[in-house]
């Protein structure tokens, strides 16, 4: 099991690099913006945002937190082009975060703690977005 550099705890940050750095392993993924970064481009592209729930004291003796959350993965396509292909890709995203997947990070392990859910898309604006969440729990 890996050791945590700072004290025995792992940082949101570190959680959500690590839950991205994932993600940039697809092959033929649509541009991601993340949260609070400057990005510029045309459908279809991806945003990437965390979600933290909770953070407690873990039981492991480590003296680190344990950490509970998702990320949230909007598919964002072009309006009039069909539900299919945000669908197509929020179902190859799912599939690369299978329930149980253990990822180590920068300072500590995440885990996948549920599958994937791809919800319903929407309208917005010009645009068709399709969310998706993915559960992990970080120690």
């Amino acid at each position: 099991e890996k050791t945590c550099r700072r004290g025995g705890e792992v940082k949101q940050a570190d959680i959500s690099h690590t839950i991205k750095s994932h993600l940039e392993n697809l092959s033929d993924l649509s541009p991601i913006a993340e949260e609070n970064a400057a990005f510029d481009a045309d459908p279809p592209y991806l945003i990437f945002e965390m979600v933290p729930v909770s953070r407690s004291s873990s039981n492991d003796g480590s003296g680190g937190k344990f950490h509970k959350g998702f990320a949230q993965i909007t598919i964002v396509y072009e309006l009039h082009t069909y539900a299919h292909p945000s669908q197509d890709e929020a179902d190859r995203i799912a599939d690369h975060f299978p329930k149980a997947l253990e990822i180590s990070g920068v300072d500590g392990k995440v885990t996948i703690a549920e599958e994937p859910f791809i919800g319903q898309g929407r309208r917005v604006g010009h645009e068709w977005h399709q969310v998706m969440t993915i559960d992990y729990e970080a120690i």
